[in-house]
């Protein structure tokens, strides 16, 4: 191993789904050609099952741990894997969104160079083609600028971190399935440390191929959004001021960003509609989520 390996990398593993166009294996074939793969530790891998042979035969050669845990959800598993992580830096990764790969020798240059008050790097992500994809990555995935910056939030796909730092903070929430990157991004900033977007870390995620897949999708988030504002001990707006607010939210992101995005300024009417359609269904998730209905699944 090279005397320079520093780098630990956790995987999660509830993303995973029969229907996902990126899988596990991808993301860990991407990992192996990472230009900068002779600074990665170890690998730590957590999961509810046993490795598939594909994946063994890719771990083949790098130092791995796969530790079986099925009863984590999505934070509780990175949070698993950073306690266990040896390395000086973690980096996380999602089973359903493939580094490019540069990603790790981009993350490096900002932490070994940079700031020591820069806790975490996260950068830009964009969807697998499919219905209304660049809306939905303006929605999601809102770190879309040209120029590095720093940020509020980052994506627990698309991010590495101090690891002293992020093993004594932690998310917290983690039963919670969404909320708990935007929270301890708040709390890291709050601490006097800064979150730093490098738009050259590029990430491909997972996407619906269907129309049909985007609504489940959506009350996905308003539910997950809903349950975390209860776990903070936060008020709950009316649903009719939330979705004005969000739909304030998303038109200001359509403008700043569309080119970003490639959406040209005669979809933008389009889109705007789209984004009805997307704050309706958020708003179906969050009243499930208020009265803490049954858990809505999606299969993307």
């Amino acid at each position: 191993m090279d005397s320079r390996a520093d780098v630990s990398v956790v995987f999660e593993t509830e993303n995973e789904g029969p229907k996902r166009r990126i899988r596990l294996a991808d993301v860990m074939a991407a990992w192996r050609r990472q230009t900068s793969a002779e600074r990665v530790l170890e690998w730590i891998v957590v999961a509810p099952r046993r490795p598939t042979a594909e994946e063994e035969r890719l771990m083949n050669g790098v130092p791995a741990r796969w530790i079986e845990r099925g009863d984590l959800r999505y934070f509780d598993q990175k949070q698993h894997g950073v306690l266990e992580s040896r390395g000086r830096y973690v980096a996380l990764a999602d089973s359903d969104a493939r580094p490019d790969e540069d990603w790790l020798e981009r993350a490096l240059e900002v932490l070994d160079g940079g700031d020591p008050r820069i806790a975490l790097v996260t950068g830009r992500t964009h969807y697998l083609p499919g219905p209304f994809s660049r809306e939905v990555t303006i929605a999601q995935l809102p770190n879309q600028h040209s120029s590095a910056r720093d940020t509020t939030h980052f994506l627990a796909h698309n991010a590495m971190l101090r690891t002293e730092i992020v093993q004594r903070i932690g998310f917290e929430g983690g039963h919670v399935r969404l909320g708990a990157s935007t929270d301890l991004a708040e709390r890291l900033i709050a601490g006097g440390y800064r979150v730093r977007y490098e738009p050259r870390l590029r990430a491909t995620h997972n996407y619906a191929e269907r129309f049909g897949q985007l609504w489940k999708h959506f009350v996905v988030i308003g539910y997950a959004d809903a349950v975390f504002r209860s776990f903070r001990g936060g008020k709950h707006p009316s649903l009719l001021w939330e979705g004005v607010g969000r739909m304030r939210v998303l038109g200001r992101r359509l403008w700043e960003l569309r080119l970003e995005a490639g959406i040209p300024n005669r979809r933008v009417p389009l889109s705007l509609l789209f984004y009805v359609y997307f704050t309706v269904a958020h708003a179906v998730g969050s009243a499930r989520g208020r009265k803490r209905l049954p858990e809505p699944f999606a299969d993307f």
